[in-house]
């Protein structure tokens, strides 16, 4: 058992609870993947509901149990940036990956372990992850030039009509 001290209650839960609640909801992710949009936000409440059990961050041995890797495999994609962590409390140095980004991961995982595509699925899922954001972002980046240069075309014809 452990204290939970980001939550802001004491859990009264092991590592292997925590670990099985996790690999619950990455479960829920993976299958959510395959339903319909009503069975999809069906599973998303029961995968927030076991990750508000979990708590907002999870201990980099429970993390590295999850993904399958040692704690040292983690230390290394954590000090390369690959994986974000944050402080466990305000007064320990000790650190710990955010919950909802360690799903995410794992469950990325989890499809490239199916898909049989990799050694190195870990790898594989954090490129896919990394690629997939790029695409988001410069989506959204065309999105709002594209939302500018409406307004500019509105400005410019509304400077006319008064001219």
């Amino acid at each position: 058992m452990y204290n939970d001290n980001v939550s802001g209650y004491t859990v009264a839960m092991g590592h292997d609870e925590q670990l099985e609640l996790l690999r619950s909801a990455v479960s829920l992710r993976v299958q959510s993947r395959d339903v319909s949009e009503r069975v999809r936000r069906e599973l998303a409440l029961v995968e927030a509901a076991l990750l508000r059990v979990v708590g907002p961050l999870v201990r980099k041995r429970v993390a590295a149990a999850l993904l399958a890797v040692s704690v040292q495999a983690l230390d290394k994609r954590i000090a390369a940036n690959d994986i974000p962590t944050a402080a466990i409390s305000d007064t320990s140095q000790r650190q710990a990956i955010p919950t909802e980004h360690l799903v995410g991961l794992a469950a990325e995982t989890e499809l490239v372990r199916r898909a049989g595509g990799s050694a190195r699925p870990l790898s594989q899922a954090i490129d896919a992850l990394r690629e997939r954001t790029w695409r988001q972002v410069e989506l959204v980046s065309a999105i709002n030039l594209t939302e500018f240069s409406h307004q500019i075309a509105a400005q410019a014809r509304e400077r006319r009509r008064n001219t």
